[in-house]
């Protein structure tokens, strides 16, 4: 039931900061900006307390954190891409610039979509687990190097034809 509780709350943190680079990526920057503060507030209160409290934030967080974070950020770069459509529409009509754009941060975005999914079930069965906290860290380690190994690497290679 978890796991169906977070795709739906953090898809839609993904899709608003995605939907708002349509505000010329004024609504994107603000959604992750507020995000970023909120995140970063309550990590401080939780470090603040310290001991279990601060323990069992980190342990929770570590698992799924290197996929929703990076995908929050991947939405918002989405975001952006449609906003620079809109602002810099180079020699086609804004509305065919938007266009354009739109076919590349839509892809952007199911990519987030799917590194969400995988957030979610994670958060949903893993990361709740009482297991000790260096498996948990070594876990998280891991499925930090799988994200970082995966954007470096994927694509190497590949010919990137522009329209």
């Amino acid at each position: 039931a978890m796991g169906g509780f977070y795709v739906q709350h953090n898809i839609g943190i993904a899709f608003r900061t995605f939907a708002f680079g349509v505000f010329v990526g004024i609504g994107t920057v603000q959604e992750l900006v507020f995000n970023a503060i909120v995140l970063g507030m309550f990590t401080g209160y939780v470090v603040s307390q310290g001991g279990l409290m601060a323990q069992n934030f980190f342990t929770f967080v570590i698992g799924h954190g290197s996929f929703e974070l990076t995908a929050i950020v991947i939405a918002g770069c989405a975001g952006l891409v449609l906003g620079q459509g809109i602002l810099f529409p180079g020699k086609r009509t804004r509305i065919d610039s938007l266009r354009h754009h739109g076919k590349q941060s839509l892809q952007l975005a199911m990519g987030a979509g799917l590194m969400l999914a995988v957030a979610a079930m994670i958060e949903g069965f893993w990361s709740p687990l009482p297991t000790l906290p260096v498996i948990k860290y070594i876990v998280g380690a891991m499925l930090w190097l799988t994200v970082i190994l995966y954007l470096t690497l994927a694509g190497r290679g590949e010919v990137i034809h522009e329209d």
